[in-house]
């Protein structure tokens, strides 16, 4: 059998065990040759950073990049527009200027005596031959309507 600790009464009040304090064991403090300074540790503060946000900020950095070398060669590429323009341009008035002579350099009555010296005959002169073919009607395929009905069998068959 177990013993049954011994109950005390103090005044009206109900005490377990004894009323003896426990002593608390102080510990020594080692001291180093060297000391730092508390103040710098003490101020110390965390900051956690999510990771997703941090790539997403690279990644606006590097388009941000992306988008200022764009604009940086746009002043470039209007130049070379311009120059194209020029160019088209010119060519098109070389391009006037022949169709003009052409036009106004020939003559018709010279091109005729030209060509018959090389065996040309006049239209009405030339044999003519008739053809007659018969093509036949081709087969009627199917409707738009039959070729969905065929579908819909084919889907829910």
């Amino acid at each position: 059998m177990a013993l049954k600790p011994e109950i005390q009464y103090i005044g009206q009040f109900y005490v377990h065990g004894s009323e003896a304090k426990a002593v608390e064991v102080k510990e020594v403090e080692k001291k180093s040759e060297y000391k730092l300074p508390l103040h710098r540790f003490e101020n110390v503060q965390k900051i956690h950073v999510d990771p997703l946000a941090v790539c997403s900020i690279v990644l606006a950095v590097a388009m941000l990049v992306c988008m200022v070398a764009c604009t940086m060669q746009i002043p470039t590429a209007w130049e070379e527009l311009e120059e194209v323009n020029r160019y088209v341009y010119n060519l098109e008035a070389i391009h006037r200027q022949r169709v003009s002579e052409y036009r106004s350099s020939y003559d018709l009555e010279e091109v005729r005596t030209r060509a018959e010296a090389m065996g040309m005959i006049p239209a009405s002169q030339a044999k003519t031959m008739e053809l007659t073919v018969t093509i036949p009607e081709p087969k009627a395929g199917p409707t738009l309507w039959e070729d969905f009905v065929w579908f819909m069998e084919g889907l829910f068959a």
